[in-house]
């Protein structure tokens, strides 16, 4: 994609936001640049710095807590909430939708992510089921305890629970006691807290069971919130699981390029007329090879936990884009065949609108049509393969190498932690962290690193967030323009 012209179509004015969340995936590579490869919103990830092994041991969960207490607005309470909705149909697709996609032709769009994620879906929900039965709690209820601990090391008024509505000035919502995991059902207070009392809310989700949607947490004006709030709607818009992986990327590309173009790689969208033959052929000639033979990584767009993720050699990339070039001729139909839709929509039944983990589904222009993202949700992500620098482990004393998850709350680094394979380095040799049978272990980076890190990120997220305060277009609305503007031949 043309930067230069990205930026033409859509270059929107940049006041300070309220500080949020952020969790990112980083690879340092042999230079000691920075890549963001992947990017996180939710607040759900505070078991990271337990895994990490920090030293005293809840070092960063008490950092985390100290920050938040910081961060309050009005009230002493620091409130905890999660959606009334999960994403127990997160993939399955309405009926009209998946019409569409099968009288399409072959190669135009990719959907084999759809049938893994159902698949390992299942396996994750019978596990969660048979860890209640035995009393086991899951990464939701370990992160309660964390959080409960660390609120009573900092004196801290915490509270938790399930977003239910809006009582005047009120906020009501769920309480649920996890603490006795016999059977299935757990002990529920309603509980209701005025404004007054509420410092911070935190727009919270369980990282396999619940993501929340900031939208339903306030009805007024973003000036008018009487208590500050972490991860508002913008902020949920950019990152959580319901959207698909062009938000973020686009919302940079537009507000941020220059951080764009230092902190991300190389990347193109393959599928459903989001490139033509052309820019996919030139993304492939300027790919250089790395020493295990790796150029690319495929992603789908609105997939999560590594599902369907593949590391592809110069021969494997060379195959996509044939494949392109068989079709080429078709795509500018197609692209206004998609085009159309875009703006027409789809007509859902009963059953497809239970069917609302996507979010937002929008109307466009008050034409009363539902968007969906269907092109991005038949496309991947191509991006160019950034090897990691090997570093030595304090664990095993070798050689390994892996991606960094690093954590931002406040413009602070909280955790900046290693994802290590367990098998050592070998020179030329890959391994696969998404596969199941590379094991793999965290450990947390050294200080000198986390300052670099902090150091290299700061900038960019006030620059983000500066976009999010003053844009008055939404980061969902961006990425529609952006589809609208490729499909019609504008961003080639």
């Amino acid at each position: 994609m043309n930067l230069k012209r990205f930026k033409r179509f859509f270059n929107l004015t940049v006041n300070m936001s309220f500080k949020n969340y952020y969790a990112f995936d980083l690879i340092e590579n042999s230079e000691g640049e920075f890549k963001i490869v992947d990017a996180h919103g939710i607040t759900d990830s505070v078991g990271f710095s337990e895994r990490a092994g920090y030293k005293p041991r809840f070092d960063r969960i008490y950092r985390y807590m100290d920050i938040l207490k910081g961060m309050r607005r009005g009230g002493e309470r620091i409130l905890f909430l999660y959606s009334k909705e999960n994403n127990s149909k997160i993939f399955k697709l309405p009926k009209s939708l998946q019409e569409y996609y099968n009288k399409l032709p072959k190669g135009v769009a990719h959907l084999k992510w759809i049938d893994d994620s159902l698949k390992r879906e299942k396996l994750e929900r019978k596990q969660y089921s048979r860890n209640l039965r035995k009393g086991k709690k899951n990464a939701f209820m370990k992160e309660l305890d964390y959080l409960k601990k660390a609120a009573r090391r900092s004196e801290v008024d915490f509270d938790y629970g399930k977003f239910e509505a809006y009582a005047e000035d009120k906020i009501l919502y769920t309480y649920v006691d996890y603490s006795n995991l016999k059977g299935t059902c757990f002990k529920a207070d309603n509980r209701a807290v005025s404004f007054d009392e509420i410092g911070l809310v935190v727009n919270w989700g369980d990282n396999t069971l619940v993501h929340p949607s900031s939208k339903e947490y306030w009805y007024g004006k973003k000036s008018d919130i009487p208590f500050n709030f972490i991860n508002d709607a913008n902020i949920a818009e950019l990152f959580t699981l319901t959207n698909p992986k062009t938000v973020f990327p686009f919302f940079v590309m537009a507000n941020c390029g220059n951080y764009f173009e230092k902190l991300f790689p190389e990347q193109i969208y393959l599928g459903m007329g989001m490139s033509t033959y052309e820019s996919l052929k030139e993304f492939k000639d300027n790919l250089e090879e790395s020493e295990n033979g790796k150029v690319a990584v495929k992603k789908p767009l609105c997939t999560h936990r590594g599902i369907d993720i593949s590391f592809l050699s110069k021969k494997n990339l060379d195959k996509i884009v044939l494949n392109e070039k068989k079709i080429a001729g078709e795509m500018p139909r197609l692209r206004k065949k998609f085009r159309h839709k875009l703006h027409t929509g789809f007509r859902f039944t009963a059953e497809d609108e239970q069917n609302d983990a996507f979010r937002p589904v929008l109307a466009y222009k008050n034409n009363g049509n539902r968007i969906y993202p269907f092109v991005e949700m038949g496309s991947y992500i191509l991006q160019e393969y950034v090897e990691p620098k090997p570093v030595i482990s304090k664990k095993t004393g070798k050689l390994h190498q892996g991606p960094i998850r690093v954590q931002l709350l406040n413009n602070q680094l909280i955790t900046a932690m290693y994802r290590f394979p367990k098998k050592p380095y070998v020179k030329g040799e890959f391994v696969d962290l998404t596969a199941k049978n590379n094991p793999t272990f965290f450990e947390r980076t050294d200080e000198e690193l986390e300052e670099r890190i902090e150091h290299e990120l700061k900038p960019f997220l006030s620059s983000l967030e500066k976009s999010l305060e003053k844009s008055e277009i939404s980061p969902t609305i961006l990425n529609f323009c952006v589809i609208d503007h490729i499909l019609n031949g504008k961003m080639d």
